[in-house]
């Protein structure tokens, strides 16, 4: 996505200028639906900019102009010009410098902030999300970062970027927008807390009740009362499972997923995977490349309950006496997987919301087995810890599902 800023030659022009402007805004809307504001300060950026270069006064009046709009603005703005030069940054982004300058990007820019990725890896000056923006045309939509402040605390931020351009399609600069989400964080920290309390009440009553029904079915019991415990113990499992989808789910939106990363055989967690989904491993075709094994750095049990989160959809989703498929293979420098049944197929309008939290089909709604609606949710946020991503494709009788996750060169 590119910024688009309008121009003002003229008051006779200025009805003809709307255009770019309301395309510039259902690009940025798409960033994110969920932070609209975040979205419009990065246009607002652009927008103020753009002004600033064609109708505010030359000189220091005009930087003295910018400078008074952007730090009247809640998030940290830097906006640099086309050729790399930063023109101007809040107030609110200079708050989170880490003191005095220690390092230049290419662009010869002093570099403040101590940019770090979730798990402390600092963000050389030239892979800044502004710097790419400039140098290779790239956006960057609300992801997250954490900027280590001067006093030493690590401060989570939500950063934007994308190139601005003319009205003639020319780079005029790039934009940037942070926001300082630790409030966020710290009611997270307050919800996982709670659910994880949840969790814990509920299991143990959970556990109990399935550990008494397999001392009862090893019992002499009447065919009837066997069946009536069977019902006992699977409900019981499947509110287990409920629970722990849950937990699942607050860890994710909480960023604090805890994972094992190691260099693991992606080809052995999927034979694994089939072998443990009950009614998959007599219906599911495992293909592996026959000339390499997939390596991949990741944690092998996540890694597991994807695979078995799609395979037990596509076992629940699609006929008895029909084929499923689980592939791997190799792409661009990542492992995809591919988890292909022949199902009634998943409607147009829903695929762009699959892997929403509580999503839903409507003919699942109407028609197929209960359940929360979070597991491809999960999933999404599982394989995106691993830095790779997840989408589906679906036509009548057949649905596909593909993940990617980095290979390990190591």
């Amino acid at each position: 996505m590119e910024l688009l800023a309008p121009s003002y030659p003229s008051t006779a022009k200025r009805a003809r200028s709307f255009g770019p402007t309301r395309r510039a805004m259902r690009n940025v809307r798409d960033l994110s639906n969920d932070l609209l504001p975040f979205a419009v300060g990065v246009l607002a950026a652009a927008f103020v900019h753009r002004i600033w270069r064609t109708n505010a006064p030359v000189g220091h009046a005009a930087d003295a102009w910018l400078q008074a709009v952007v730090d009247e603005m809640p998030e940290g703005i830097s906006i640099m010009d086309a050729t790399g030069r930063v023109a101007v940054e809040s107030r609110c982004l200079q708050q989170l410098s880490a003191g005095e300058p220690f390092a230049r990007d290419r662009f010869g820019n002093r570099v403040t902030i101590d940019l770090r990725r979730p798990w402390g890896d600092r963000v050389l000056p030239d892979d800044s999300p502004l710097v790419r923006a400039i140098t290779h045309n790239q956006t960057t939509r609300v992801t997250e970062f954490a900027v280590r402040r001067a006093d030493g605390e690590s401060v989570p931020v939500l950063m934007s970027a994308a190139p601005i351009r003319g009205a003639g399609g020319t780079l005029a600069g790039a934009a940037m927008i942070v926001r300082d989400i630790s409030a966020r964080r710290a009611f997270e920290r307050l919800r996982e807390e709670w659910a994880s309390l949840i969790v814990h009440d509920l299991q143990q009553p959970l556990s109990a009740i399935v550990l008494r029904s397999d001392l009862l079915l090893g019992s002499d019991l009447s065919a009837k009362q066997r069946d009536a415990v069977r019902d006992i113990r699977g409900m019981a499992l499947r509110l287990s499972s409920m629970v722990n989808d849950l937990n699942d789910s607050s860890q994710l939106e909480s960023s604090r997923m805890r994972m094992s990363p190691a260099r693991l055989d992606l080809g052995a967690v999927a034979r694994d995977a089939v072998s443990r989904v009950p009614g998959a491993a007599s219906r599911t075709s495992l293909r592996l490349p026959a000339d390499r094994e997939l390596f991949v750095k990741g944690d092998a049990e996540r890694l597991e309950q994807v695979m078995t989160n799609l395979l037990s959809n596509a076992v629940k989703y699609s006929a008895a006496d029909t084929e499923i498929v689980l592939e791997l293979s190799q792409r661009d420098g990542h492992a995809e997987v591919v988890v292909r049944n022949d199902g009634p197929g998943i409607p147009a309008d829903e695929l762009p919301r699959l892997f929403d939290r509580y999503m839903r089909s409507r003919t699942v709604r109407r028609e197929g087995p209960k359940g929360l609606g979070l597991g491809l949710y999960i999933a999404k946020g599982l394989v995106q810890a691993h830095g790779g991503r997840i989408w589906a494709d679906s036509a009548v009788n057949r649905t596909n599902f593909h993940f990617t996750i980095p290979l390990d060169a190591s």
